[in-house]
């Protein structure tokens, strides 16, 4: 597969994972999922990278900006000038002249308080402040875009949600095991007890079948998914061998 074919992200993971038929809507939480994910993995290894994952708010007036959970504050600069944080708890300090906390125009500070970032001095329309932040930025899966996150990346998304559908296609393959053993097992007891033994013989055949099958997609899931998760690894250079897309194998998994 050319990486770089057009195809939403959904169709992109099935060439690793197999259908997403009836999961439709996990495979689109994995991709979200994706998303914090790569970025938890790269700031754990190398947080200069999450320059790349940026984007900038800019700020012009005395209103706190709203946070959301998970952003994370890379740079905070008013008017040309590097901000520094400081505890909220000396938020009162900053416009106290005869205080070393004090915010200068040449100087500014900036806190964090109940979700809510504010600068000091305030920003105004002539001397704004331009704050940079990671964000998660949405996932749009037909356009083949994610906001605020550099396409070179996409892949590790990508192998990340197909990761996670192989690991549910398991979890209900077990499942799926489980139930048809139990099964099994009830229809031997009808044999030993003489409750229509012929037809239970019968249906222990289909269902041996089918417990045979299903070892078989097991199997081949398992193997796939490790193919996956070592190239997914190898994003992040743990494997520190080429990284080409098209080195991942996509073998038959269709269920």
């Amino acid at each position: 597969m050319d990486w770089f074919e057009i195809m939403s992200f959904t169709t992109q993971v099935e060439q690793y994972a197999g259908t997403s038929t009836g999961l439709t809507t996990e495979t689109t939480q994995f991709l979200t999922d994706g998303v914090k994910a790569v970025i938890g993995r790269i700031e754990s290894f190398n947080k200069a990278l999450l320059q790349l994952f940026s984007s900038e708010v800019t700020l012009n007036s005395a209103t706190a900006h709203t946070l959301s959970d998970h952003d994370k504050i890379l740079d905070v600069n008013r008017n040309g000038y590097r901000t520094v944080p400081v505890s909220h708890q000396y938020r009162d300090k900053l416009t106290d002249t005869d205080s070393l906390f004090y915010a200068h125009k040449t100087d500014p500070k900036y806190y964090v308080l109940n979700g809510k970032l504010t600068v000091s001095p305030s920003p105004t329309g002539s001397e704004t402040a331009k704050v940079s932040l990671v964000t998660y930025g949405a996932v749009n899966d037909n356009g083949e875009s994610i906001a605020s996150f550099p396409s070179e990346w996409y892949k590790a998304v990508v192998l990340y949600a197909a990761k996670m559908l192989l690991q549910l296609k398991m979890s209900k393959n077990r499942e799926s095991t489980h139930t048809l053993a139990t099964e099994l097992a009830k229809l031997k007891t009808f044999i030993n007890t003489d409750e229509d033994p012929e037809m239970a013989t019968a249906k222990i055949g289909e269902i041996q079948t089918l417990l045979n099958e299903g070892a078989q997609e097991l199997q081949t899931l398992q193997a796939q998914y490790g193919i996956v998760d070592k190239e997914y690894e190898m994003m992040f250079g743990i494997a520190g061998a080429d990284q080409r897309p098209e080195n991942t194998a996509m073998i038959g998994v269709t269920r």
